[in-house]
């Protein structure tokens, strides 16, 4: 798109008034997927401030009514735009490829078909197919869970695209599907945790620091394993939470906004620290890395636990080593801590997240709670 001056011959000696040339989509696409476009041409105009705005309503003009020139954008097409976004504002990896894995093996369905031709018959005949489909890996039918991450990501990409103005309507949003209930998992007392701390130290050194950062803030994976000696001040008692490794990939991103925090370092844990780095003589750089210098990885870091349980003596898959983080919140809660307080040491963005979903101990609080009000009114 420009601006210039139109003139009455070739040799652009006789000045004729100004125009502007704009280029527009049309909502159509080639065989390689590229959208096409049209060349808008306008001329008369007296000077290039008249230009300019005739120029500037003509795009808005096609901004907002652009809807109508989309016709034939397809609900592949909307995902891929809304996978792109992800990628563009560096969005987890793991989220990213879950949702490409979705589209390729849940959503196919609906990749050729055009955004104005779906109506509830494709919705219940995907759904239909869904419910009968089975596993590509391992048998058996594909879980709920999954139905509700395809749900999830349609409602979000179809969004996305009423948001940026591509389409008209989210044909999806008023599915309704159900989070499927948490499997109920398996906890540690408060005896064990000292106990698997003490064997951590004897039989897996290398893995006693992490395990520590793991049980006493409550931090992710991902969260530690890109831990630096920088990020750690021993004046102050705080750890600075502000990147992550994840599939591999060292980022400055989190998961959300509330990620990004302090947590304080207890004098426990700063002692498992300052062991760890006289231990592996660490003083700057990455706290715990492999043999490559990288950070470690979430698949030693969870092959290192349950090595750890299996030396205690639990069951093959007693715990998973993410589930640590609801064992940090469940000893929070029994300190006496402030549910406000122990969010914000996990960050989550909502109190409701830490009481809900990670939370073992508030029945037992409760009726603690209920018999302590009783004796109230006891003689």
């Amino acid at each position: 798109m420009s601006v210039g001056k139109r003139y009455k011959d070739k040799t652009k000696t006789k000045f004729s008034s100004w125009e502007f040339r704009a280029y527009y989509p049309t909502g159509k696409y080639d065989r390689f997927g590229k959208p096409e476009v049209k060349l808008k041409t306008k001329a008369g105009f007296k000077t290039m401030k008249e230009a300019l705005d005739a120029e500037r309503e003509f795009l808005n003009s096609i901004d907002n009514n652009n809807i109508e020139l989309n016709k034939e954008i397809t609900c592949g097409w909307v995902m891929d735009n809304y996978i792109k976004h992800l990628e563009d504002e560096g969005k987890a990896k793991g989220t990213i490829e879950n949702y490409k894995s979705l589209k390729k093996y849940h959503l196919s369905f609906f990749v050729d078909i055009k955004v104005c031709n779906i109506n509830q018959d494709h919705i219940d005949y995907w759904e239909n197919e869904l419910r009968t489909k089975k596993k590509q890996r391992g048998g058996g039918k594909i879980s709920n869970y999954t139905k509700y991450d395809c749900v999830k990501f349609l409602k979000a990409a179809f969004r996305y695209g009423v948001k940026k103005n591509k389409i008209k309507v989210n044909p999806f949003k008023d599915i309704e599907v159900t989070c499927p209930s948490s499997l109920p998992r398996n906890r540690l007392s408060t005896t064990e945790v000292k106990e698997t701390i003490k064997l951590c130290k004897k039989e897996l050194p290398s893995y006693y620091g992490l395990y520590c950062i793991a049980i006493m803030t409550g931090m992710r994976v991902g969260e530690y394993s890109a831990l630096k000696v920088e990020d750690i001040d021993f004046r102050n008692k705080t750890i600075k939470v502000n990147k992550q490794n994840t599939r591999n990939e060292y980022k400055d991103i989190l998961k959300t906004s509330s990620s990004y925090r302090f947590v304080h370092l207890v004098e426990e844990l700063e002692k498992a620290i300052l062991w760890h780095m006289e231990k592996f003589d660490i003083r700057t750089g990455l706290l715990f890395k492999d043999s490559t210098g990288k950070p470690v990885s979430s698949k030693h870091v969870s092959r290192k636990f349950q090595k750890l349980l299996k030396l205690y003596g639990k069951p093959e898959n007693f715990m998973r080593v993410h589930d640590l983080r609801g064992e940090y919140i469940d000893i929070m809660h029994a300190a006496g801590n402030p549910t406000e307080i122990t969010s914000r040491e996990v960050g989550h963005s909502k109190t409701s997240t830490t009481s809900d979903i990670y939370t073992n101990l508030l029945d037992e609080h409760t009726k603690e709670a209920m018999k302590k009000f009783n004796a109230m009114f006891v003689d």
